[in-house]
């Protein structure tokens, strides 16, 4: 899944990092997991929400139904990382593209190219804009990226809730 790339900076969790450093080392994860799980769900249901009013006539589209959170390995840092973005072409697992109708089939040299009729590949189009051939250019609308901007304190505060409610779980205030 390709996502728009969006970083933010958490600041205000002095008390929750001592808390979990107090936790056990498989439960830290978990619930940093999870903190980080609740922040990306805001920001998918405003993506989401985002992109059915900007695209008025799709509301129950591909777009609209393909936009999903994956949850990243973690990195050399430590820090647990979420993805908010459009599950689009050969991302899409085997079973989705067996019970998917298939558009069309287009023959290039050796391979086959496949469509099927439930793929959004477009949505980098309509979130990063384009140009047609005759250099018109069609503005871009960042569904995904307006969406985590605007619910910035949201997000935050969703994590500051499931942080607290996690640790208060495990003993700690």
């Amino acid at each position: 899944m390709t996502t728009a790339a969006v970083s933010m900076k958490l600041t205000g969790f002095e008390q929750f990092g001592e808390a979990l450093q107090l936790l056990q080392d498989d439960m830290k994860e978990k619930v940093a997991w999870q903190a980080a799980g609740a922040g990306a769900s805001v920001v998918k249901r405003k993506a989401t929400a985002n992109a059915k009013t900007m695209f008025p006539g799709h509301e129950a589209g591909p777009l609209v139904k393909n936009i999903a959170m994956v949850k990243k390995p973690v990195d050399a840092n430590g820090e647990y990382i979420y993805g908010v973005g459009v599950r689009a072409g050969r991302q899409r697992s085997k079973k989705w593209r067996a019970k998917s109708k298939t558009v069309r089939l287009k023959q290039r040299g050796k391979g086959v190219t496949v469509s099927y009729a439930n793929d959004p590949y477009y949505w980098w189009m309509q979130h990063f804009g384009f140009s047609h051939l005759g250099g018109t250019r069609v503005r871009a609308k960042p569904f995904i990226t307006n969406a985590f901007h605007s619910e910035h304190d949201a997000v935050l505060e969703a994590m500051r809730k499931k942080l607290a409610k996690r640790t208060e779980q495990a003993g700690f205030k």
